[in-house]
């Protein structure tokens, strides 16, 4: 069984194996869900990320076979340093999905097979340990990267996710993840929805005013990052740059969501309203003089040529701020 797999050896071997071999190893589980017998077997897949670096390794881990109801079993297993290792578990406890290196002892890349992608993406919130989540977060983002994921139904997930999430470093996780999903990954078609559909989960998760100060401090900043789309960046800028007196028409939890503005977030819109054609000229002059009178740090400096590079229609001009950006 897999347990009489969990022997020593050698020093020399694991040396050899970790210390004078680089590269990074993935995992992925080869099972099926009909098989129900007391004693069935799964194989684990262990591939080389990248071919110049082809050693696969022993990896020592939990494996972990999730329910309907989200809870899991989990046992330990030692993958041998071999294409394939055999595991043996009980099928007739009708198991849903497999994770592999459950509470991320080894170091390896783990793949998500088919029907366990399904399971999480449908079930993610019945999954009670924040690590396990966040491991099946990093999973996902890799399969998207991989060509394996839409990047629609990775944004679907994290839309639904930031409305429910409670803990901050998962939720910050999401973001991050999901802006390089949306910047740098997903088709530029898509960008203009895409962002919408985010910056609207952000935005009534705020109204709801259900989220801890670092949740709601996330929560803010990011608004900035999503917004691209008039309507969003109109609603950013009544927020930032009108005064009290002149806010009567917003939610009272999304004002008090921006009591604490930062010189960052309003040059990041400020950017932004110059890309967008919805605004008119004076809209933009009068926000760029009000950024330029708020801040008088060394930072305005690198702001204004960004809002020069924007505005920059000859290639000299382009030119010479890339000069001035090398020097």
């Amino acid at each position: 069984s897999h347990h009489d797999d969990l022997r020593p050896f050698k020093i020399s071997e694991w040396c050899n194996e970790w210390i004078c071999t680089a590269g990074l190893n993935a995992c992925e589980p080869l099972w099926k869900k009909e098989e129900r017998a007391s004693k069935e077997r799964l194989t684990v897949k262990q591939t080389a990320v990248r071919d110049d670096h082809p050693t696969l390794r022993h990896h020592k881990m939990k494996i972990a076979f999730y329910k309907t109801d989200g809870g899991c079993d989990s046992e330990d297993i030692m993958l041998a340093n071999e294409p394939r290792t055999i595991i043996e578990y009980d099928g007739s406890k009708d198991y849903c999905a497999i994770l592999m290196n459950y509470q991320d002892e080894a170091f390896i890349k783990i793949i998500l097979d088919e029907r366990s992608r399904e399971y999480f993406l449908e079930n993610l919130s019945k999954v009670e340990e924040p690590l396990s989540r966040t491991m099946i977060w990093k999973s996902f983002f890799d399969s998207v990267c991989d060509a394996e994921l839409n990047p629609n139904a990775f944004l679907d997930l994290a839309s639904k996710s930031l409305e429910k999430e409670s803990e901050v470093l998962i939720l910050k996780l999401i973001l991050d993840l999901t802006r390089s999903c949306i910047f740098d990954i997903g088709p530029w078609k898509n960008l203009n929805n895409s962002s919408r559909k985010i910056f609207k989960a952000l935005k009534d998760r705020l109204v709801l005013n259900n989220l801890c100060k670092d949740g709601q401090l996330e929560f803010s900043d990011a608004l900035f990052n999503f917004a691209v789309d008039y309507e969003d960046l109109r609603l950013l800028s009544d927020i930032y740059f009108k005064k009290e007196a002149e806010q009567q028409d917003l939610n009272v939890n999304l004002k008090n969501a921006f009591s604490k503005k930062t010189l960052g977030q309003g040059w990041r819109l400020c950017e932004k309203i110059f890309k967008n054609e919805g605004f008119s000229r004076e809209e933009r002059e009068k926000c760029f003089t009000e950024m330029c009178l708020k801040d008088k740090s060394d930072i305005q400096v690198r702001a204004v040529k960004k809002i020069e590079a924007i505005q920059a229609k000859s290639k000299q001009e382009r030119e010479k701020l890339w000069r001035w950006y090398l020097d």
